[in-house]
Protein backbone atom coordinates (compact mmCIF):
# COMPACT_ATOMS: atom_id res chain seq x y z
CA UNK A 1 0.00 0.00 0.00
CA UNK A 2 1.01 3.22 -0.83
CA UNK A 3 1.06 5.67 1.93
CA UNK A 4 -0.30 9.31 1.49
CA UNK A 5 2.19 12.09 1.36
CA UNK A 6 0.46 15.12 1.38
CA UNK A 7 -0.68 16.94 4.84
CA UNK A 8 -4.06 16.77 5.82
CA UNK A 9 -5.70 19.92 5.48
CA UNK A 10 -7.59 21.42 8.76
CA UNK A 11 -10.73 21.25 9.11
CA UNK A 12 -12.80 23.84 8.73
CA UNK A 13 -15.05 26.06 10.85
CA UNK A 14 -18.28 27.83 10.60
CA UNK A 15 -18.57 31.26 11.52
CA UNK A 16 -21.43 30.66 13.26
CA UNK A 17 -19.13 28.67 15.82
CA UNK A 18 -16.35 32.02 16.23
CA UNK A 19 -17.41 33.38 19.67
CA UNK A 20 -15.24 36.63 18.84
CA UNK A 21 -17.36 37.27 15.77
CA UNK A 22 -21.03 38.16 15.71
CA UNK A 23 -22.30 37.86 12.18
CA UNK A 24 -25.41 40.43 13.39
CA UNK A 25 -23.03 43.05 14.15
CA UNK A 26 -24.24 45.06 11.27
CA UNK A 27 -27.97 44.14 10.85
CA UNK A 28 -30.77 46.19 12.18
CA UNK A 29 -32.94 43.88 14.11
CA UNK A 30 -34.92 46.47 15.46
CA UNK A 31 -38.54 45.37 13.87
CA UNK A 32 -41.23 42.83 15.45
CA UNK A 33 -39.97 39.53 14.40
CA UNK A 34 -36.44 40.15 14.28
CA UNK A 35 -35.23 37.75 17.12
CA UNK A 36 -37.71 34.83 15.57
CA UNK A 37 -36.67 35.28 12.04
CA UNK A 38 -32.75 35.34 13.52
CA UNK A 39 -33.23 32.34 15.84
CA UNK A 40 -35.00 29.93 12.57
CA UNK A 41 -32.00 31.46 10.10
CA UNK A 42 -29.74 29.88 13.28
CA UNK A 43 -31.68 27.01 13.10
CA UNK A 44 -31.59 26.23 9.59
CA UNK A 45 -27.92 26.86 9.32
CA UNK A 46 -27.13 24.06 11.71
CA UNK A 47 -26.85 20.76 10.05
CA UNK A 48 -28.66 17.93 11.76
CA UNK A 49 -26.92 15.29 13.82
CA UNK A 50 -25.90 11.95 11.46
CA UNK A 51 -28.77 9.81 13.17
CA UNK A 52 -30.27 6.19 12.27
CA UNK A 53 -33.48 5.78 12.91
CA UNK A 54 -32.57 3.57 16.20
CA UNK A 55 -30.51 6.30 17.59
CA UNK A 56 -33.21 8.75 16.67
CA UNK A 57 -36.13 6.44 18.16
CA UNK A 58 -33.36 6.15 21.43
CA UNK A 59 -33.12 9.67 22.07
CA UNK A 60 -36.09 11.16 20.76
CA UNK A 61 -39.25 8.85 20.84
CA UNK A 62 -41.29 8.72 23.76
CA UNK A 63 -44.20 6.16 24.58
CA UNK A 64 -47.77 7.13 25.28
CA UNK A 65 -49.84 5.47 27.31
CA UNK A 66 -52.29 5.47 25.04
CA UNK A 67 -50.11 3.30 22.65
CA UNK A 68 -47.97 1.02 24.93
CA UNK A 69 -47.94 -1.30 27.82
CA UNK A 70 -44.09 0.78 28.44
CA UNK A 71 -45.05 4.27 28.17
CA UNK A 72 -41.98 6.25 28.31
CA UNK A 73 -38.63 6.67 26.71
CA UNK A 74 -38.06 4.37 23.40
CA UNK A 75 -35.74 1.86 24.04
CA UNK A 76 -34.23 -0.21 20.89
CA UNK A 77 -32.62 -2.73 23.56
CA UNK A 78 -35.89 -4.06 24.12
CA UNK A 79 -36.43 -5.15 20.88
CA UNK A 80 -32.90 -5.47 19.33
CA UNK A 81 -34.12 -7.34 16.24
CA UNK A 82 -35.58 -4.10 15.06
CA UNK A 83 -32.33 -2.00 14.89
CA UNK A 84 -31.05 -3.29 11.52
CA UNK A 85 -34.02 -3.05 10.26
CA UNK A 86 -34.88 0.76 11.09
CA UNK A 87 -31.38 1.53 10.36
CA UNK A 88 -32.42 -0.01 7.07
CA UNK A 89 -34.91 3.30 6.99
CA UNK A 90 -32.42 5.44 7.56
CA UNK A 91 -31.25 7.99 4.03
CA UNK A 92 -27.58 6.90 4.35
CA UNK A 93 -28.44 3.05 3.86
CA UNK A 94 -28.08 1.96 0.14
CA UNK A 95 -31.95 -0.05 0.70
CA UNK A 96 -34.67 1.35 -1.03
CA UNK A 97 -37.26 -1.65 -0.43
CA UNK A 98 -37.18 -2.96 3.34
CA UNK A 99 -39.58 -5.94 3.51
CA UNK A 100 -40.57 -7.37 6.98
CA UNK A 101 -42.42 -10.88 7.42
CA UNK A 102 -43.10 -11.45 11.32
CA UNK A 103 -44.85 -12.56 13.87
CA UNK A 104 -47.90 -10.46 15.76
CA UNK A 105 -47.30 -8.07 18.28
CA UNK A 106 -43.28 -7.81 17.77
CA UNK A 107 -42.84 -4.15 17.73
CA UNK A 108 -42.96 -3.59 13.57
CA UNK A 109 -45.24 -1.07 13.27
CA UNK A 110 -43.62 1.18 16.01
CA UNK A 111 -40.59 0.19 13.76
CA UNK A 112 -42.12 2.28 11.40
CA UNK A 113 -43.77 4.76 13.34
CA UNK A 114 -40.32 5.65 14.43
CA UNK A 115 -39.42 5.85 10.78
CA UNK A 116 -42.23 8.59 10.59
CA UNK A 117 -40.98 10.85 13.29
CA UNK A 118 -37.35 10.30 11.80
CA UNK A 119 -38.68 11.70 8.61
CA UNK A 120 -40.49 14.71 10.42
CA UNK A 121 -37.68 15.45 12.15
CA UNK A 122 -34.10 15.04 10.58
CA UNK A 123 -35.01 14.26 6.80
CA UNK A 124 -38.70 15.97 6.40
CA UNK A 125 -40.26 14.88 2.18
CA UNK A 126 -43.71 13.16 1.29
CA UNK A 127 -44.61 10.29 3.18
CA UNK A 128 -47.60 7.87 2.78
CA UNK A 129 -48.23 5.30 5.02
CA UNK A 130 -50.86 3.24 4.07
CA UNK A 131 -53.04 0.63 6.29
CA UNK A 132 -55.91 -2.55 4.36
CA UNK A 133 -58.50 0.05 4.74
CA UNK A 134 -59.16 4.20 5.08
CA UNK A 135 -61.04 2.98 8.80
CA UNK A 136 -58.10 1.63 9.85
CA UNK A 137 -55.68 4.85 8.66
CA UNK A 138 -58.34 6.37 10.74
CA UNK A 139 -58.05 4.46 13.77
CA UNK A 140 -54.00 4.66 13.37
CA UNK A 141 -53.91 8.31 13.06
CA UNK A 142 -56.19 8.81 16.14
CA UNK A 143 -54.52 5.50 18.14
CA UNK A 144 -50.62 6.01 17.02
CA UNK A 145 -49.40 8.67 15.32
CA UNK A 146 -51.46 11.61 17.78
CA UNK A 147 -49.64 10.17 20.75
CA UNK A 148 -46.30 10.30 18.25
CA UNK A 149 -46.55 13.52 18.12
CA UNK A 150 -47.68 14.62 21.42
CA UNK A 151 -45.56 13.03 23.36
CA UNK A 152 -42.28 13.30 21.78
CA UNK A 153 -41.83 17.20 21.77
CA UNK A 154 -39.29 17.12 18.90
CA UNK A 155 -41.97 16.17 16.59
CA UNK A 156 -44.57 18.73 18.85
CA UNK A 157 -42.67 21.22 17.80
CA UNK A 158 -43.05 20.50 14.25
CA UNK A 159 -46.68 19.48 13.54
CA UNK A 160 -48.94 22.19 14.24
CA UNK A 161 -51.95 20.51 16.46
CA UNK A 162 -55.36 19.57 14.42
CA UNK A 163 -57.30 22.74 15.94
CA UNK A 164 -54.67 25.40 14.83
CA UNK A 165 -56.48 27.78 12.26
CA UNK A 166 -54.59 26.20 8.92
CA UNK A 167 -53.01 23.73 11.01
CA UNK A 168 -52.85 21.68 7.76
CA UNK A 169 -52.95 18.73 10.32
CA UNK A 170 -55.92 16.59 9.89
CA UNK A 171 -56.96 13.07 10.92
CA UNK A 172 -55.65 11.74 7.59
CA UNK A 173 -52.83 14.20 6.80
CA UNK A 174 -50.17 15.35 8.84
CA UNK A 175 -48.30 18.86 7.24
CA UNK A 176 -44.44 19.73 8.86
CA UNK A 177 -41.91 21.57 7.78
CA UNK A 178 -40.10 20.41 4.22
CA UNK A 179 -42.82 17.14 3.80
CA UNK A 180 -45.75 16.12 4.70
CA UNK A 181 -47.66 12.70 6.24
CA UNK A 182 -50.52 11.58 4.06
CA UNK A 183 -52.34 8.74 5.81
CA UNK A 184 -54.79 6.49 3.51
CA UNK A 185 -56.61 3.10 3.16
CA UNK A 186 -55.02 0.45 0.44
CA UNK A 187 -58.94 -0.13 -0.42
CA UNK A 188 -58.92 3.71 -1.90
CA UNK A 189 -57.25 4.36 -5.38
CA UNK A 190 -58.16 7.86 -4.55
CA UNK A 191 -55.68 8.06 -1.77
CA UNK A 192 -52.97 5.71 -3.36
CA UNK A 193 -52.64 7.94 -6.14
CA UNK A 194 -53.23 11.03 -4.82
CA UNK A 195 -49.48 12.59 -4.74
CA UNK A 196 -45.78 11.89 -5.37
CA UNK A 197 -44.18 10.50 -2.36
CA UNK A 198 -40.35 9.52 -1.82
CA UNK A 199 -41.23 7.22 1.74
CA UNK A 200 -43.86 4.30 1.62
CA UNK A 201 -45.09 3.01 4.63
CA UNK A 202 -46.89 -0.28 3.53
CA UNK A 203 -48.74 -1.66 7.00
CA UNK A 204 -50.27 -5.58 7.15
CA UNK A 205 -49.84 -5.99 3.65
CA UNK A 206 -51.45 -9.45 3.99
CA UNK A 207 -54.52 -8.16 4.63
CA UNK A 208 -55.03 -5.62 1.71
CA UNK A 209 -57.62 -6.22 -0.84
CA UNK A 210 -56.26 -7.55 -4.13
CA UNK A 211 -57.26 -4.69 -6.04
CA UNK A 212 -58.41 -0.98 -4.98
CA UNK A 213 -61.70 0.22 -6.20
CA UNK A 214 -60.90 -2.20 -9.10
CA UNK A 215 -58.16 -0.30 -10.06
CA UNK A 216 -55.08 -2.63 -9.54
CA UNK A 217 -52.95 -3.82 -7.03
CA UNK A 218 -52.63 -1.47 -4.23
CA UNK A 219 -48.64 -2.10 -2.88
CA UNK A 220 -48.06 -1.43 -6.96
CA UNK A 221 -50.56 1.58 -7.28
CA UNK A 222 -48.44 2.62 -3.79
CA UNK A 223 -44.82 2.36 -4.94
CA UNK A 224 -45.64 4.11 -8.72
CA UNK A 225 -45.77 7.23 -5.91
CA UNK A 226 -42.69 7.09 -5.54
CA UNK A 227 -41.06 7.13 -9.38
CA UNK A 228 -40.05 10.56 -9.20
CA UNK A 229 -37.67 10.60 -6.57
CA UNK A 230 -35.70 7.81 -8.04
CA UNK A 231 -32.61 6.49 -5.83
CA UNK A 232 -33.69 8.54 -3.26
CA UNK A 233 -37.58 6.60 -2.08
CA UNK A 234 -37.68 4.25 0.40
CA UNK A 235 -40.88 1.80 0.52
CA UNK A 236 -40.88 -0.04 4.03
CA UNK A 237 -43.69 -3.22 3.82
CA UNK A 238 -44.74 -4.63 7.12
CA UNK A 239 -46.74 -7.45 7.32
CA UNK A 240 -48.07 -10.73 9.45
CA UNK A 241 -48.37 -13.80 6.74
CA UNK A 242 -52.07 -15.35 6.71
CA UNK A 243 -50.71 -18.80 6.09
CA UNK A 244 -53.29 -21.83 5.78
CA UNK A 245 -52.98 -24.33 8.48
CA UNK A 246 -50.15 -27.30 7.48
CA UNK A 247 -52.45 -30.51 8.00
CA UNK A 248 -51.06 -33.81 8.72
CA UNK A 249 -52.59 -37.23 7.59
CA UNK A 250 -52.64 -39.34 10.96
CA UNK A 251 -51.35 -43.13 11.19
CA UNK A 252 -55.27 -44.07 10.06
CA UNK A 253 -55.31 -42.52 6.89
CA UNK A 254 -57.55 -39.63 8.10
CA UNK A 255 -56.48 -35.89 8.36
CA UNK A 256 -55.97 -34.71 11.66
CA UNK A 257 -58.18 -31.89 12.61
CA UNK A 258 -60.92 -33.01 9.63
CA UNK A 259 -64.36 -33.99 10.60
CA UNK A 260 -65.86 -36.91 9.31
CA UNK A 261 -68.59 -35.20 6.08
CA UNK A 262 -70.50 -36.92 3.77
CA UNK A 263 -68.78 -37.22 0.54
CA UNK A 264 -69.55 -35.26 -2.84
CA UNK A 265 -68.48 -35.49 -6.35
CA UNK A 266 -68.32 -32.62 -8.85
CA UNK A 267 -66.99 -30.87 -11.52
CA UNK A 268 -67.12 -28.52 -14.26
CA UNK A 269 -67.14 -29.56 -18.13
CA UNK A 270 -67.63 -27.75 -21.21
CA UNK A 271 -69.59 -29.58 -23.60
CA UNK A 272 -70.75 -29.41 -27.05
CA UNK A 273 -74.06 -31.86 -28.22
CA UNK A 274 -76.17 -31.49 -31.62
CA UNK A 275 -79.35 -31.52 -29.80
CA UNK A 276 -80.68 -30.08 -26.45
CA UNK A 277 -81.76 -33.38 -24.52
CA UNK A 278 -79.03 -32.58 -21.99
CA UNK A 279 -80.09 -28.87 -22.09
CA UNK A 280 -83.65 -30.07 -21.31
CA UNK A 281 -82.48 -32.34 -18.12
CA UNK A 282 -80.88 -29.08 -16.61
CA UNK A 283 -83.91 -27.04 -17.11
CA UNK A 284 -86.32 -29.99 -15.39
CA UNK A 285 -83.85 -31.15 -12.87
CA UNK A 286 -83.89 -34.62 -14.28
CA UNK A 287 -80.59 -36.36 -13.64
CA UNK A 288 -78.09 -38.18 -15.77
CA UNK A 289 -75.10 -40.53 -15.98
CA UNK A 290 -71.97 -39.29 -16.89
CA UNK A 291 -69.04 -41.30 -17.94
CA UNK A 292 -65.05 -40.05 -17.97
CA UNK A 293 -62.07 -41.97 -19.18
CA UNK A 294 -58.66 -42.40 -20.18
CA UNK A 295 -57.17 -44.79 -22.04
CA UNK A 296 -54.07 -45.70 -23.38
CA UNK A 297 -53.14 -47.39 -27.09
CA UNK A 298 -52.06 -50.16 -25.34
CA UNK A 299 -55.22 -51.44 -24.06
CA UNK A 300 -54.81 -49.63 -20.22
CA UNK A 301 -57.88 -47.26 -19.67
CA UNK A 302 -59.58 -45.50 -16.12
CA UNK A 303 -62.87 -44.71 -16.03
CA UNK A 304 -65.54 -43.04 -13.48
CA UNK A 305 -68.91 -43.73 -14.22
CA UNK A 306 -71.07 -41.06 -12.02
CA UNK A 307 -74.38 -42.52 -11.88
CA UNK A 308 -77.01 -40.12 -10.87
CA UNK A 309 -75.48 -36.23 -11.73
CA UNK A 310 -77.70 -33.42 -11.75
CA UNK A 311 -77.05 -30.47 -13.86
CA UNK A 312 -77.88 -26.74 -13.27
CA UNK A 313 -78.78 -24.20 -15.58
CA UNK A 314 -75.49 -23.94 -17.67
CA UNK A 315 -73.10 -20.69 -17.20
CA UNK A 316 -72.57 -19.83 -20.74
CA UNK A 317 -74.48 -21.07 -24.03
CA UNK A 318 -73.63 -21.07 -27.15
CA UNK A 319 -75.70 -21.84 -30.08
CA UNK A 320 -75.20 -22.25 -33.96
CA UNK A 321 -75.62 -24.27 -37.13
CA UNK A 322 -73.36 -27.17 -35.97
CA UNK A 323 -75.12 -27.45 -32.84
CA UNK A 324 -75.10 -26.60 -28.96
CA UNK A 325 -72.17 -25.52 -26.79
CA UNK A 326 -72.29 -25.03 -22.53
CA UNK A 327 -70.38 -25.12 -19.61
CA UNK A 328 -72.03 -27.04 -16.70
CA UNK A 329 -71.14 -26.85 -12.89
CA UNK A 330 -71.96 -30.62 -11.98
CA UNK A 331 -72.86 -32.34 -8.97
CA UNK A 332 -73.42 -35.97 -8.38
CA UNK A 333 -76.28 -38.12 -5.97
CA UNK A 334 -76.05 -41.35 -4.66
CA UNK A 335 -77.49 -43.73 -7.07
CA UNK A 336 -80.61 -45.53 -5.62
CA UNK A 337 -80.27 -48.79 -8.29
CA UNK A 338 -76.53 -48.97 -7.61
CA UNK A 339 -76.38 -47.67 -3.73
CA UNK A 340 -73.38 -45.55 -4.87
CA UNK A 341 -72.35 -42.29 -6.40
CA UNK A 342 -69.49 -43.13 -8.74
CA UNK A 343 -67.59 -47.02 -10.05
CA UNK A 344 -64.51 -46.67 -10.98
CA UNK A 345 -62.93 -49.22 -13.48
CA UNK A 346 -59.54 -49.51 -14.10
CA UNK A 347 -58.14 -51.92 -16.42
CA UNK A 348 -54.36 -53.01 -17.00
CA UNK A 349 -52.11 -56.24 -16.59
CA UNK A 350 -52.00 -56.57 -12.82
CA UNK A 351 -53.81 -59.04 -11.39
CA UNK A 352 -53.93 -57.55 -8.03
CA UNK A 353 -53.13 -54.75 -5.93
Amino acid sequence: MSERNSTPLPISRSRLDEGDHDLTADLDLAFDGAEDMLRAWRRGMRPDPDLTVSEWADQHRKLSSRASAEPGQYRTARTPYLREIMDALSPRHPAQRISFMKAAQVGATEAGNNWIGFVIHHAPGPMLAVLPTVEMATRTSRGRIDPLIEDSPALKERVQPARSRDAGNSMLSKEFPGGILVLTGANSATGLRSMPARYIFLDEVDAYPASADEEGDPVTLAEARTTTFSHRRKVFMVSTPNLDRIETIRAGGKIDGADPSMAMLSGSMEVRFADTTLMDQAINGTDCALEFAYSLPTGESLTFAAHSVYLPRPRVEIGGPQGVQATFDWQTAKDSVTGRMCTVTLINGVEAY
